[in-house]
């Protein structure tokens, strides 16, 4: 992988091997703002447009951020899904520690309003298979 962006909270690598952007948060988002954690999806957003890539990759095993409902849900929502569904991404990935409470489903869906798949894991290998699935 191929690191792009670097910061107190976040790193972003492309993996050419699948076309895949990463966004790696860091164990230092428990200081961060929900500006800070705004600005980072924003960030994000455009790393991903400018490396052109359709598989999408959240690193949440050490995110220790606490942005408030409206901002990690309803603001991501209105504000960058619409980029990621102009952008033709196919598939959208959480990478999540064995420890973290698991969403309802962890089965790839697509979300409302999202044009590609989302899937939840909690090991590494199952998320690379799924994502070089095509």
């Amino acid at each position: 992988m191929k690191k792009v962006y670097q910061n107190t909270y976040y790193d972003f690598s492309v993996n050419e091997d699948c076309d895949c952007i990463v966004f790696e948060w860091k164990s230092e988002t428990f200081k961060m703002s929900e500006n800070d954690f705004k600005d980072g999806l924003t960030n994000f957003t455009k790393y991903s447009e400018e490396n052109q890539c359709k598989e999408i990759v959240v690193d949440l095993r050490n995110f220790r951020g606490h942005p408030s409902p409206e901002v990690a849900r309803d603001w991501r929502t209105h504000e960058v899904v619409p980029h990621y569904n102009k952008m033709g991404i196919k598939k959208f990935a959480y990478l999540i520690s064995p420890e973290q409470p698991a969403p309802q489903s962890l089965e790839p869906h697509k979300n409302e309003g999202e044009n590609y798949e989302t899937a939840v894991f909690d090991s590494e290998i199952e998320m690379w298979q799924w994502l070089k699935a095509g």
